[in-house]
């Protein structure tokens, strides 16, 4: 029987299951996180009335200009790639088709293995950049439209018109007439008033275009900016109402069968966030992480305030590995969430990732007594 001459060290042949040590551990981290969310750059085409940045921040043009460092991003992908990366999503504050080097990060990701999503408003695509992302295997792209006419997406997207909408529209018919095997596509929705009646209409949107799936989230609106797009207790019911009946149908209907994800979750972490942010232990510390423009390394998609670090400083795998990351999982997982420790996160007004925690609860559940075996030589 011939030796191989280099062979898979048990991390590596376990190395699935390692993220799970880690969190049985409770205290550490043994690899990187599964998903890095990535943002390239703040800067944005549009000016979009729910976004989250509302506020003195659109004002600040130092903030508004920020944007990762080609040669730091090249040197963070090959680092998360050692640590066991497998998931990067592009996204941002800004529009990730504003990075300046979007097509060089697209091609290196890719080459280094990484499953790809792009989260995009698709409002700067042309046919060139739709058939670069078949060209390049991207394998999703979430799209950010939050309309299924010309005339709500110009009420939402005041600096744009409905020539911008149809031209979005055209894009996407071309990414459809592409034959060679395609980005999955997912429709985010973010509710509000302008657009809370449109929920049946969104999911036909997104089945016209072959999409795998749907999502919805209400507004996170910022006080004294945003609040005429909050939607009271009445609308939100309704809200809630119609994307239940849109699965039913959903279900019953013939044929291939869209995926409206999350839809209670979604709904239900914003309505009753409190109840259920603290329902669910946090496992952000070991899944996920999100990485700003300005390089500051945080531990969820609500993190801006709050940072571990930054890249641009620090290797990524000591800001990972860091006592003042440990601290965080250790108190993320058993700690209330209503805690002054957690106050810049805002867990228990709303909580991004509420679905990859349920998600991570789960995949413990269905863990067998044989993986749970091979935890010990993890």
């Amino acid at each position: 029987m011939k030796k191989l001459k280099n062979p898979p060290s048990l991390n590596e042949y376990f190395g699935e299951l390692r993220d799970v040590k880690g969190i049985f551990d409770g205290r550490k981290a043994f690899i990187g996180p599964e998903l890095v969310q990535v943002d390239l750059t703040n800067v944005c085409d549009n000016q979009c009335l729910g976004c989250w940045l509302h506020g003195k921040e659109l004002k600040d043009k130092k903030f508004r200009k920020e944007a990762i460092d080609i040669k730091v991003l090249k040197r963070l992908l090959h680092e998360l790639k050692r640590l066991g990366v497998k998931r990067i999503n592009l996204s941002g504050g800004g529009e990730p088709y504003c990075y300046p080097d979007i097509d060089d990060a697209i091609e290196l990701i890719k080459k280094l293995g990484f499953h790809l999503n792009i989260n995009t408003s698709f409002s700067m695509m042309t046919k060139d950049r739709v058939e670069a992302l078949v060209y390049n295997k991207v394998d999703y792209i979430t799209l950010s439209v939050w309309s299924t006419d010309a005339q709500s997406y110009v009420k939402q997207h005041p600096n744009k018109t409905e020539k911008d909408f149809n031209s979005l529209k055209e894009n996407l018919i071309h990414l459809l007439k592409i034959k060679h095997e395609k980005p999955k596509i997912n429709f985010y929705n973010v509710i509000n008033r302008y657009n809370f009646t449109e929920i049946k209409d969104m999911v036909r949107f997104a089945e016209s275009f072959k999409a795998e799936g749907v999502g919805f989230n209400l507004v996170d609106v910022k006080k004294g900016k945003t609040d005429h797009l909050k939607l009271g207790p009445d609308e939100k019911k309704i809200v809630l109402d119609s994307i239940i009946r849109a699965q039913k149908e959903n279900r019953i209907r013939k044929g291939p069968k869209i995926n409206i994800f999350g839809a209670e979750e979604f709904m239900e972490k914003n309505i009753d966030a409190e109840r259920m942010v603290n329902s669910i232990p946090c496992y952000m510390g070991w899944i996920f992480c999100r990485i700003f423009p300005n390089g500051n390394v945080g531990v969820c998609c609500k993190s801006y305030k709050f940072v571990m670090g930054n890249i641009n400083d620090k290797e990524f795998r000591k800001i990972w590995f860091s006592k003042r990351y440990d601290e965080f999982r250790r108190k993320a997982l058993k700690m209330n969430k209503e805690d002054i420790y957690f106050k810049n996160l805002g867990c228990v007004k709303s909580c991004d990732n509420f679905t990859q925690n349920k998600e991570t609860v789960e995949r413990l559940q269905r863990l067998n007594i044989f993986d749970k075996i091979k935890l010990l030589f993890v």
